[in-house]
């Protein structure tokens, strides 16, 4: 928590603007809020600022983010601990967003866990298509896993 506090101090957070989202834009944006000290501070980031990079690393590095937004060896581990439902629909939605944008050795661990394939993500058919590790592709073509609609 140390660490991740010395991060907001870093990018100076408390003297940042409420907003560093550009105007006009549809663009989903993110919210980052500090309450230290009897002050709350609020920024809406909608263009993964830079100034905020050194605070993102730190959530990954410190708070095991990338185990949440990737999936790495720590994923399945953390859901078990959880008591989280592997055969259920969510599962097969975090199995193929981790199918993307995840390690192989996660991936295994998902499908040895037995999550349902072919679920509906949030992820169009084209990026689920083309953007895959080759370890990744191969193990999920041999368990018959495709994903919007396109065979991994």
């Amino acid at each position: 928590v140390d660490l991740i506090l010395l991060a907001f101090d870093d990018v100076g957070f408390e003297t940042l603007d409420e907003s560093l989202v550009p105007i006009g834009t549809d663009l989903p944006y993110e919210v980052y809020t500090l309450d230290r000290n009897g002050k709350k501070k609020t920024v809406h980031d909608g263009r993964s600022s830079e100034i905020l990079r050194p605070l993102l690393n730190a959530f990954a590095k410190y708070a095991g983010g990338e185990r949440w937004a990737r999936g790495n060896w720590e994923t399945v581990p953390a859901l078990m601990r959880e008591g989280f439902d592997f055969h259920s629909q969510e599962a097969g939605a975090i199995f193929t967003r981790v199918a993307l944008l995840g390690d192989p050795d996660a991936v295994d661990a998902l499908l040895r866990k037995g999550v349902p394939l072919n679920v509906e993500s949030e992820f169009p058919r084209t990026s689920v298509c083309w953007r895959r590790h080759e370890a990744t592709a191969m193990m999920l073509k041999n368990a018959g896993a495709k994903a919007g609609s396109c065979y991994l």
